[in-house]
């Protein structure tokens, strides 16, 4: 199936099957404007000359819900390009290639999204300094 959110077909020109799921879709729905890019559709009808798509998702922060939950030593808390979540001792990591690297140890990748939420930001971003810790 089509992926929803890649739609750069005109809505007229679209196969059946996807027309069909694109319409289903609770939505939010994006339209194609030329002049401006890609906008919400604020509108109830569905021009078969518009290019129209479910709108992609916002991404969220790295979140850290309860410090407490984390030794004292952990700083910050980060999240690499392949997706694994880091908590850093000490001082705080900087961005390297594609990960965050720290100059004290760093404690395991596994933690409960009731602790941390990886969030879904570019991993540059996702990166959450414990409060009262200085940047």
């Amino acid at each position: 199936m089509t992926d929803l959110t890649n739609i750069t077909t005109p809505l007229g020109l679209l196969e059946p099957e996807t027309e069909e799921a694109l319409r289903a879709h609770g939505g939010p729905h994006e339209y194609f404007s030329g002049e401006f890019g890609w906008k919400p559709k604020d509108h109830h009808f569905w021009n078969p000359t518009l290019v129209y798509r479910v709108a992609k998702p916002k991404p969220t922060p790295l979140i850290v819900h309860d410090w407490d939950a984390l030794t004292d030593d952990v700083v910050a808390v980060a999240r690499d390009e392949n997706g694994k979540v880091w908590a850093y001792e000490k001082s705080l990591p900087k961005r390297h290639h594609q990960s965050w690297l720290g100059s004290a140890p760093q404690v395991t990748s596994s933690f409960s999204t009731k602790i941390i939420d990886p969030g879904t930001c570019d991993w540059r971003e996702a990166i959450a300094i414990r409060p009262g810790v200085e940047q």
